[in-house]
């Protein structure tokens, strides 16, 4: 009242400054008459603007109905310029789309409140209310929704009805603990306003014996006892409250439930402190005070905690599966749990575990089919990013329509449904995954069930397993054994036998399970041929069986040695091969000539498999050198050898090396000859710039995927905006020929930072990478993937584009869903693009819309695919040094001569120029040497896996890696 007063004051006082504004002649008039002219002329023009505005709005918003910033800015212009009808239409648009946030709701109903005007426009008004606090619980919208009530209470009718929205209120809100202090101080004022007036209608002093005095007196102590009873802030206050308003001492009851609810808010208190201090997203610190109250086991505060967190969470799908759980184990309210998955769908629809607990509790409270196949068909086009998600979906609709058929009584039309569905639900899963959709074959294998079992149909049922085994299960053992169950339970023997005898011969895995299958079938249902048929079919098969393991043992062990000492050998030739420091600079100083073959000396080597002639089979020779005159003795080898036994003794060596070849000779400047082509003599080369300095890494950036003409001067021009650059060091090979990649080193750190986000750029036609100069021998510099490898609810892998498709075009066809952080089209390192894109968005619930609204979308002739990005996990790269046996069964590629890579990395050819007879497995160290044979005082030992000659009498030989060429064409010619 008395704000009344003060505001009607104000109004009266400003009254009479207007009426006591001095008259300054026509002059003043005219200058405002024109400046009233000019502000209409803008005024008409910035109307104009905004008609536009809100008709392109309206444009985009009706090709793409999910874009919720348009939304936003049509309400915001249509509230502006007064179009409440085009209003109310766009608020209404928006709810069914999206549930609307506290703000937007209190928005749409204080224009409407601005309308009403008759008991009807009252009661919208009120629908209103009620889908407000539908969406979410918000204090601000139920003490709105109260005030708006106690404008209704002229009647007793209206009184009522204001009492049921606060004690609804204080349902909903009543348990929060930072501000449903608010809620029932408004309920505690709203009944003492009516026990006043009634105190005012009866007179200032009323007995105590009038009824409708007490009643009220009661129901306003009674709201002072509930509340004391509830751990809120500011409950001090409240009791003292209570304590002045009543005309009696507080009784010990209350005093106790008093005391039980401070108890209470202090244990709450660091609960509360942590909320206000935590930013958003603030659900983790919700999950702690959840569980504290999870505890405490009040199943009402628990509810109103998850209903608060959800408040300033609600794309947290964790969070909303956590609550729908909660109500499903523990509460199981119809009323309750199904409003709650309704705003689960539509605050996260493109969570499918949501929509399948909303499905399977529509069932469970016998909703209408209509509704549950509504929303169904909801959940379809909802958008989810994986195969698991939609086949779950699809499974869980099946197995509600195969619930409701009554197999004791006419089915028909359910029945036609379910198969309708399932064939539904395979070809949705093969158009959009192929087979990943239901790698399975899952509905299949379901629909056979049901045609054998409920509907006697076995013709059905083994057309569906046949299909299932020609998509490639045929040799799974498991899928035949449950293809034989099915016929086993209802289909006939002659089948039976059919199956088992088909899967014994397709089968791969485990064949042993069919064997014993058909073995005890022909036992218990066949005659003695049958059975003894059985077990010739399974003695076949079980040799081949045989066969093929051991045969892939073998593979296995030889694998499995090449593997053990690939790398051993790697690093052991590696260190071998290297060039001296002294011979590095000597290249350097000097031009080498290079020795052509016409011109170096004839070793005598030929490269023959065990056991064949100088001949191949089809006459031709084969690839063989001249060979000298054979040495009078041989020293260090010894030839191939027959044991006592008859058996091979051992073989050679698999390598000899060669004599020490004669100096090189060296010719400086010399021109280039035509008699020996491939061969160029000229000036030395000149001294290449060091291509890495580490102690400059810090201003230095490493580029790469350059293209090979790429100079100096064109990098410098590439980077000349970054800073002043110091040094560009352009790394060639021998034949001064640049590699692709080069060193650029600026004077400024920040230099380099600007140099990184040139990263992906396009220089004549390739993605040029840039990234910081690091030493990439150390363990922290590996090279990592720079892109997380887990599934981001924000980013879309786009594929299906065509190559032609640009930044531009994908920022405008994905920008209308939400904000676009950042566009990657993939490309080849050539820079041509792959047809595959991600698309970052700064919010989850962008990515959603945008997934459903794109998906399938035509861009020149190519229909786009969309998904939530979930790359699969990246294998990680084997640590040089580390030993491993490979898994697979297959041999691995070659790696050349002897199997290993050189220092130069693997040669051009694949060819193994070592025999196959000097091809053995090396003998473990731990065995030690071991004698092998003897022949003419000449003792051969295996030691660590190489063969050396000792001959008796003498010093030990070289090992056979040193022999020279002579000796070991010696050996092959005495054999």
């Amino acid at each position: 009242m008395a704000d009344t007063i003060d505001k009607h004051v104000l109004s009266t006082s400003q009254q009479e400054e207007t009426s006591e504004k001095p008259e300054n002649g026509g002059e003043d008039e005219e200058e405002e008459m024109e400046e009233g002219e000019g502000e209409e002329s803008s005024s008409s023009d910035d109307d104009d603007l905004e008609d536009s505005a809100i008709e392109e709005l309206e444009s985009q918003i009706s090709s793409n109905p999910y874009e919720y910033n348009c939304h936003i800015e049509l309400i915001k212009l249509l509230r502006k310029v007064g179009e409440l009808d085009r209003l109310r239409q766009a608020n209404q648009r928006m709810s069914d789309l999206f549930p609307l946030t506290a703000e937007l709701w209190l928005d749409w109903i204080k224009d409407e409140i601005s309308l009403v005007a008759t008991p009807d426009d009252r009661e919208k008004v009120l629908e209103l209310f009620e889908k407000a606090v539908q969406d979410y619980v918000s204090p601000d919208v139920w003490l709105e929704y109260c005030q708006f009530s106690i404008g209704g209470i002229g009647t007793a009718e209206g009184t009522e009805k204001a009492r049921q929205v606060f004690e609804q209120a204080i349902t909903a809100v009543g348990l929060h603990v930072a501000r449903g202090n608010e809620v029932w101080e408004v309920y505690r004022e709203f009944e003492n306003a009516l026990l006043r007036s009634m105190q005012m209608q009866q007179g200032a002093t009323v007995s105590s014996e009038d009824k409708k005095i007490t009643d009220q007196l009661e129901r306003v102590s009674a709201i002072f006892r509930r509340q004391l009873s509830v751990p809120l802030m500011d409950m001090e206050e409240t009791y003292q409250e209570y304590v002045s308003w009543l005309s009696e001492p507080v009784s010990q009851n209350v005093k106790q439930r008093y005391a039980k609810a401070v108890a209470k808010l202090k244990n709450c208190h660091p609960h509360e402190q942590q909320l206000l201090k935590a930013e958003p997203p603030n659900h983790e610190v919700y999950r702690a005070y959840l569980e504290y109250e999870k505890s405490e086991g009040n199943p009402a505060r628990i509810q109103c905690l998850y209903e608060r967190a959800l408040t300033d969470n609600c794309l947290q799908i964790e969070l909303w599966k956590d609550y729908t759980k909660y109500l499903d184990a523990k509460l199981q309210i119809k009323s309750v749990v199904l409003p709650v998955y309704a705003r689960a769908v539509r605050n996260c629809p493109w969570s499918s575990e949501l929509w399948v607990g909303y499905l399977v509790d529509l069932e469970r409270y016998q909703q209408p089919h209509s509704t549950i196949t509504e929303t169904f068909e909801k959940a379809l086009s909802a958008g989810f990013s994986s195969a698991t998600e939609y086949l779950q979906l699809w499974q869980t609709h099946i197995d509600y329509l195969r619930r409701r058929i009554d197999w004791s009584s006419e089915h028909e039309e359910e029945l036609s449904q379910l198969r309708t569905t399932l064939d539904r639900a395979g070809e949705h899963l093969a158009t959009y995954f192929s087979t990943d959709g239901d790698p399975t074959c899952s509905l299949q294998q379901y629909s056979a069930r049901m045609e054998a079992k409920h509907c006697s149909n076995m013709e059905a049922a083994r057309t569906q397993w046949n299909e299932i085994m020609a998509l490639g299960h045929g040799n799974q053992a498991q899928m035949w054994l449950e293809y034989f169950n099915l016929e086993r339970s209802y289909g006939d023997p002659k089948h039976c036998r059919k199956i088992l005898h088909r899967a014994i011969t397709a089968v791969s895995d485990y064949p042993e399970c069919l064997f014993e299958a058909l073995i005890n079938f022909e036992r218990e249902e066949g005659t003695f041929e049958t059975w003894e048929g059985a077990l010739k079919r399974v003695e076949t098969q079980m040799v081949r069986v045989n066969a093929m393991r051991a045969k892939q043992a073998t593979k296995d062990e030889q694998n499995a040695v090449k593997e053990a000492n690939r790398k051993p050998a790697a690093a052991k030739l590696k260190g071998k091969q290297r060039v001296p420091d002294d011979r590095r600079e000597d290249r350097n100083s000097k031009a080498v000539k290079r020795k052509h073959p016409d011109d170096r000396p004839k070793k005598a080597v030929t490269f023959l498999a065990a056991g064949d002639s100088p001949k191949s089979q089809d006459g031709a020779d084969v690839f063989k050198m001249p060979l000298p005159p054979p040495p009078q003795q041989p020293t260090s080898v010894t030839s191939p050898t027959r044991s006592p036994g008859g058996q091979q003794g051992p073989t050679p060596p698999k390598q000899a090396k060669a004599s020490p070849a004669p100096p090189k000779k060296t010719k400086v400047e010399e021109p280039y000859s035509q008699s020996q082509p491939g061969v160029r003599w000229g000036p030395p080369p000149k001294e290449r710039p060091s291509p890495h300095n580490s102690s400059k890494d810090h201003l230095t950036v490493f580029v790469k995927n350059l293209v090979y003409e790429m100079t100096e001067k064109k990098i410098r021009n590439i980077f000349v905006e970054c800073g002043e650059i110091a040094e560009v060091r352009m790394v060639q090979n021998y034949s001064h020929q640049f590699r692709g990649y080069c060193y650029v080193e600026f004077k400024e750190e920040s230099s380099v930072e600007k140099a990184l986000e040139m990263d992906r750029q396009f220089v004549e036609g390739r993605p040029m990478y840039v990234d910081r100069s690091v030493d990439r021998s150390t363990e922290e510099a590996k090279k990592k993937f720079q892109y997380d490898m887990k599934m981001e609810k924000n980013k879309l892998f786009v594929s299906g584009l065509p190559r032609s498709a640009t930044d531009e075009q994908l920022q405008k066809l994905f920008g209308q869903y939400g904000k676009v952080t950042n566009i990657r089209i993939v490309t080849y390192r050539s820079g041509v693009p792959k047809g595959l894109a991600y698309v970052d968005f700064e919010q989850e619930a962008d990515a959603a819309r945008a997934l459903v609204g794109v998906d399938q979308t035509v861009m020149e002739g190519f229909t786009i695919n969309v998904a939530i990005s979930n790359p699969p996990t990246r294998k990680p790269k084997k640590e040089e040094g580390a030993s491993e046996v490979k898994e697979s069964p297959y041999p691995p590629k070659s790696l050349g001569a002897k199997g290993v890579v050189g220092p130069r990395g693997k040669g051009r050819t694949q060819l193994s120029l070592v025999p196959r007879a000097l091809q053995r497995a090396p003998v473990p160290k731990s065995q030690g040497p071991k004698t092998v044979g003897k022949q003419e005082g000449v003792t051969s030992q295996v030691t660590e896996g190489v063969t050396v000659g000792v001959t008796e009498g003498q010093p030990q030989a070289k090992p056979a890696g040193r022999m020279s060429n002579a000796d070991f064409a010696k050996m092959l010619l005495k054999k």
